[in-house]
């Protein structure tokens, strides 16, 4: 079950760092690109949840501990494709901004700034 929620934590707070960006954003290919950002990270939270719940057949055995004939499975490959995708995400996440805010008319020093907070906030 931690798999579970730790896979929706993740996906959330990207969720709502993609919706910020939308709200953000004045130019119209930022906006376009943080609602497909958002779009990518849905669709493989879905998935992901999906598949996390038929690991295990009947899918009772999730939480009833009691259910001698079930079938689990360890599920890596799944496993390790969410990562590589949360990855992937996360980077993307943390480029998307970077456009946006060197052509934003601000003296280079500022500019500067503004990608170190946004840098503090990847770490």
């Amino acid at each position: 079950m931690s798999v579970l929620f730790y896979q929706l934590s993740l996906s959330f707070s990207k969720a709502s760092v993609c919706l910020l960006y939308v709200r953000l954003f004045t130019y119209h290919i930022a906006r376009i690109a943080a609602w497909a950002l958002l779009a990518v990270v849905v669709v493989y939270t879905t998935y992901g949840t999906i598949s996390t719940f038929m690991l295990c057949i009947p899918l009772q055995a999730w939480w009833d501990m009691s259910i001698t004939d079930k079938k689990c499975q360890t599920g890596l490959e799944g496993m390790w494709a969410l990562i590589f995708l949360h990855i992937i995400t996360d980077f993307l996440i943390f480029a998307l901004p970077i456009p946006v805010v060197w052509r934003m008319k601000l003296p280079k020093r500022q500019k500067i700034g503004v990608l170190f907070v946004l840098a503090l906030g990847f770490l």
